[in-house]
């Protein structure tokens, strides 16, 4: 408040000063800044009473009560224009400031009788006038939106929540670590339980006693050696996701002023804007703003004064609305990706439902996550097993988490209810829709191909199912995907309706017969291809995952 007051008195003075730089009886410079400081966030109304009073003393009473009757206009014209709580765009302020001061000026001219040149000279200097307060104007904003404290403090607040958390997030993933050490001392420093079956004891029924006993204890052993495990990985899941975290930049002055300026000027009242870095590099900008009462500007323009202000092309984010709206709301712009999908299913089951799941989500990150998940038999209980682990992996993976976090995470909770939870296949991929690099993770699926033109790749699988063992093995593969590829992901019940030998090979001479570059319609002749080489038996749920991937401003047929 301080820094407002004091900014206002500097241009306001200026604006004293400037009604001794009369012309011809005209005060152009005056008006003009009168018209920028109304326009603007400084405290304005002593302006009034200061510039008449400066052009009473320096030209006269005459021309004190003539302008101040012009600003005093000018003023209730601004406030008509005004909502309560907002401030009239410079331009249309110095529009209307102009057309009071060129009819007050005229009129004058009109009652003194001082002619043609009069009138001319009133036209000229209500043009500069119009002239000065939109300058004027932009220096005062750049006196606003210099650095100052606010800024700062609002800047040090976001780091220090970022920080704090990352700190948060390591000490907890510390206490799990020295969790599972504990434990994992306390199982070493145990001696396993033995039985003397030749000794003597007091009588049988002792015997049998110590041996449950030393069962049960060599149980509960296990357990805990189990246990441990399940917390160093947590730990190392935790630590893993302060990597996974957006890295904040503090957005220059110069940037921040030219963006309030322009969302100004087309009605919109900006409160904050962050830029964030997620983990890729990929920029976003989040704002806080509002539509002026009155006002209706379209998620389109803002867009483009970001992309202007930014040197970035963006869009918004899980944002349906078409205008932004005039209560206070926090809205996200991220970079517009250079590679779009299109997807296509096809399946059939061997019961009455389903065992096979399959998932296709846009993360925030920019990136397009697919999945497969054959739980392990068929009919429900392979649907629930499959459906939990796609569920897992997309609510993690849009929390933020990475691939094999999530995975490993996911394989965390199944070992630990192992006696309710089947294991399941993992097939994932993960495409950079900026980039279009494709990562592809396995646990226990069927083949992934990948099809260019006439060219096929195959990628493969050796490892356990997620939920098989206490340590996952991972396999991926990255690949570079180009405009027109795409990626067939299905289920092992397609693999296994070819020939018991060189089954895969089979599978990749349907994929190059399916001609069609629609991925619904290439599904469809896959699958086709596959009941036809099996006949009519069924042996296992079959389901076909095709997605293709494009350049942006380039439509398939």
């Amino acid at each position: 408040m301080k820094g407002k007051v004091l900014k206002s008195t500097v241009v306001q003075m200026i604006g004293y000063l400037s009604t001794m730089g009369a012309l011809q009886g005209f005060q152009p410079l005056t008006v003009g800044l009168f018209i920028a400081i109304w326009c603007s966030r400084l405290i304005r109304f002593p302006a009034l009473p200061l510039m008449a009073i400066g052009i009473g003393i320096n030209t006269g009473l005459l021309a004190a009560a003539k302008y101040g009757l012009i600003f005093l206009t000018i003023a209730i014209v601004f406030y008509i224009l005004e909502g309560k709580k907002t401030r009239a765009s410079i331009y249309l302020g110095s529009f209307f400031g102009g057309a009071v001061l060129l009819t007050m000026e005229l009129l004058d001219v009109y009652m003194s009788n001082l002619g043609r040149d009069a009138a001319i000279m009133a036209v000229l200097t209500t043009v500069l006038a119009v002239s000065v307060s939109i300058v004027a104007y932009r220096i005062i904003e750049m006196m606003q939106m210099s650095p100052h404290k606010d800024k700062r403090d609002n800047d040090d607040g976001y780091k220090e929540k970022l920080n704090s958390y990352e700190e948060r997030v390591n000490n907890i993933s510390d206490a799990f670590a020295k969790m599972a050490r504990n434990i994992e001392r306390s199982v070493t420093m145990d001696r396993e339980e033995e039985f003397d079956e030749d000794g003597q004891s007091v009588c049988e029924h002792c015997k049998v006693l110590k041996r449950q006993n030393a069962i049960y204890k060599n149980k509960l052993k296990d357990s805990r050696r189990v246990i441990a495990t399940q917390l160093q990985e947590i730990a190392r899941i935790l630590g893993e996701s302060v990597d996974d975290t957006y890295d904040f930049h503090s957005i220059s002055s110069e940037q921040m002023t030219l963006l309030t300026s322009r969302l100004r000027d087309v009605g919109i009242v900006l409160k904050r804007a962050v830029r964030l870095d997620n983990r890729r590099g990929i920029s976003e900008i989040i704002i806080t703003m509002k539509a002026k009462r009155g006002k209706c500007v379209s998620v389109k323009e803002v867009t483009r004064i970001i992309n202007l202000v930014f040197d970035k092309d963006t869009e918004i984010v899980k944002e349906k609305r078409r205008v932004i709206g005039t209560d206070m709301e926090t809205y996200r712009f991220k970079e517009r990706p250079n590679f779009y999908v299109m997807h296509g299913l096809a399946k059939t089951s061997y019961d009455d439902v389903s065992g096979d799941n399959f998932s296709f989500v846009s993360l925030d990150s920019g990136q397009t996550l697919l999945g497969i998940s054959d739980g392990m038999g068929t009919g429900v209980r392979a649907y629930k097993d499959s459906e939990m682990v796609l569920e897992l992996i997309e609510n993690l993976m849009e929390s933020g988490f990475g691939e094999e976090t999530t995975l490993r995470l996911i394989n965390t909770l199944f070992v630990l209810d192992g006696e309710n939870i089947s294991p399941a296949t993992v097939d994932m991929s993960i495409i950079d829709m900026y980039s279009g690099v494709c990562d592809f993770l396995k646990l226990g699926a069927a083949a992934t191909y990948v099809k260019r033109g006439d060219w096929v790749e195959a990628l493969r699988s050796t490892s356990l199912p997620i939920g098989g063992e206490e340590c996952l093995d991972i396999e991926s593969v990255t690949k570079k995907l180009y405009d027109g590829d795409f990626v067939i992901m299905m289920s092992d019940g397609i693999i296994e309706t070819a020939a018991k030998l060189n089954k895969e090979e089979e599978i990749g001479k349907l994929i190059l017969e399916a001609k069609s570059l629609k991925p619904q319609e290439m599904a469809d002749s896959i699958l086709d291809g596959a009941i036809e080489l099996l006949g009519d038996v069924k042996e296992d749920d079959m389901t076909v995952f095709v997605t293709g991937i494009w350049n942006y401003g380039k439509c398939i047929a």
